[in-house]
C-alpha cells in the first residue's frame, strides 16, 4: 500500500479517518539506525498532468529563528517555505504563459522566479517521486517493511508491505515533519493550550474558543473512539487499526530522536521554550501519543473549518417564511418567494457601481435580474 502526503493532507486525513495527518518534510536523509540513506534516480510515474503549489512548503515545523536574539539571521529548515516561493512568484510570471516544453521543477533550485512556462510555478503531483533525495526503511510492529522516500521538495511517499505498515510509516513521516505541531495541537484540541504554553491572553483565548464548541473531557474523548468502534462495523475496526498504526509510527519517531543518531533533529521549539520554569510539558521528549490525542486534534480542526458554510438552512427558513407552502413535496420554489430571494441574496447587483467595467465568466452569477 502506498501513501503520498501533501500539505493539504493534514485536514483530509483528519476528516476521512479521524487521523492526525501531516505533510511533507525534510529532504535531508535522517541518519542513524533506521536504515536511512540516499535515493536513486527519477521514477516519474508517467504522464501525469496533475500539479500543486501548496504554501508554505513541505516541512511543517515552525523551526528556524524561534527564540533567536533580535537581529539574528533566521535559518529555516530545508523545504520550509519553497511552496510559498512557488506560489508567491506567480506574481512575477511573464505575460503569455506557455504550456509547451514545460517540465515542472524537481526542487526549489530548478524553479525560476520569472518565467513564461506555466508549470515552472508548480510541483508535480504524482504518486511516485520524480526524484528520490532520501530513503528511510522501517519495520512496522507487525514485522512488515515500510519505506519512506522523499523527493526534492521534501514530500514523503510512503510504501508499506500492507496497510498497517503503510499507516505506521504515515505516522512516522508526519512526526518527522511536524512533531512539535502535533504536540501542541493535542493540547489546543483539549482546551488546555494555556497549560502547555503558559498563561497569556492568546493561549487563554484559544482555550475559550474551544470551550464554546467542544471542551470534551478525557472520558468523552475515549467514548468517541469506543462509539466509532461500535457504530460502523468492519469499517470501524479498519479505522482503529489505522489509528493505532499511525500513533505507533509517531511514537517510534520520538523514540528515534532519543538515540545518538538523531543529534540535531529534535525540533528546536523544545529547547527554546523549555526555558520557561516549572513547565515539564515543554521539555523533550513529549508524552507518548494516544488515540485520544488524535481525536482531540480532529476536534480542533473540525471546530475551525466546520462552523462556516453557505447558510443553506437559513435560506430554507427564509423561503418557508416567505411562503409556508414551500417544503419537501412542494416541487419548485414558489414564484413570489423565489423572486424576493433572488433580489436579496448575496450577489452582484446590476445597479451597484464597479471599480472596473469588465465582466468575467467566473462571476457567479454574472449579474442579478
Amino acid at each position: 500500500m502506498s501513501i503520498k502526503r501533501t500539505p493539504s493532507g493534514f485536514v483530509l486525513a483528519l476528516v476521512s479517518a479521524v487521523l492526525l495527518s501531516a505533510c511533507g518534510g525534510r529532504s535531508d536523509p535522517v541518519s542513524g539506525s533506521n536504515g536511512n540513506g540516499g535515493g536513486g534516480g527519477a521514477v516519474n510515474d508517467g504522464d501525469s498532468i496533475l500539479l500543486n503549489a501548496m504554501p508554505p512548503g513541505s516541512n511543517g515545523n515552525s523551526a528556524g529563528g524561534l527564540g533567536a536574539p533580535a537581529g539574528a539571521q533566521l535559518i529555516y529548515p530545508k523545504n520550509f517555505r519553497d511552496g510559498l516561493d512557488l506560489y508567491g512568484n506567480l506574481a512575477y510570471a511573464k505575460q503569455g504563459l506557455r504550456l509547451a516544453d514545460c517540465q515542472a521543477p524537481n526542487n526549489i533550485d530548478e524553479h525560476e522566479e520569472k518565467s513564461d512556462l506555466a508549470c515552472n510555478y508548480f510541483k508535480h503531483e504524482g504518486l511516485e517521486p520524480d526524484t528520490v533525495v532520501s530513503t528511510t526503511t522501517l519495520t512496522a510492529p507487525n514485522g512488515k517493511t515500510v519505506t519512506i522516500k522523499r523527493d526534492g521538495w521534501g514530500v514523503p511517499f510512503v510504501e508499506g508491505a500492507d496497510r498497517e505498515a503503510a499507516m505506521y510509516g504515515f505516522g512516522y513521516a508526519g512526526a518527522q515533519d511536524r512533531l512539535w505541531l502535533y504536540d501542541v495541537l493535542r493540547y489546543v484540541g483539549r482546551g488546555t493550550f494555556s497549560e502547555y504554553l503558559g498563561p497569556a491572553p492568546d493561549t487563554f483565548a484559544f482555550d475559550a474558543d474551544l470551550a464554546n464548541v467542544a471542551g470534551y473531557s478525557e472520558a468523552e474523548l475515549t467514548q468517541m473512539v469506543e462509539a466509532t468502534a461500535a457504530k460502523f462495523g468492519t469499517v470501524s475496526s479498519l479505522v482503529l487499526r489505522d489509528l493505532d498504526a499511525q500513533v505507533a509510527g509517531m511514537n517510534a519517531y520520538v523514540d528515534f530522536l532519543k538515540t545518538p543518531g538523531a543529534i540535531g533533529q529534535v525540533p528546536p521549539e523544545y529547547a527554546a521554550l523549555s526555558v520557561q520554569p516549572g513547565n515539564e510539558l515543554l521539555k523533550f521528549p513529549p508524552k507518548a501519543f494516544r488515540r485520544e490525542d488524535i481525536v482531540a486534534s480532529a476536534i480542533l480542526i473540525q471546530s475551525i473549518f466546520a462552523v462556516g458554510g453557505g447558510g443553506e438552512h437559513v435560506a430554507l427558513q427564509l423561503l418557508q417564511r416567505l411562503d409556508p407552502s414551500f417544503g419537501p413535496d412542494s416541487g419548485a420554489v414558489p414564484r413570489v418567494a423565489c423572486e424576493f430571494w433572488r433580489d436579496v441574496r448575496h450577489a452582484n447587483d446590476t445597479d451597484t457601481p464597479y471599480s472596473i467595467e469588465a465582466r468575467h465568466a467566473t462571476q457567479s452569477p454574472a449579474n442579478v435580474s
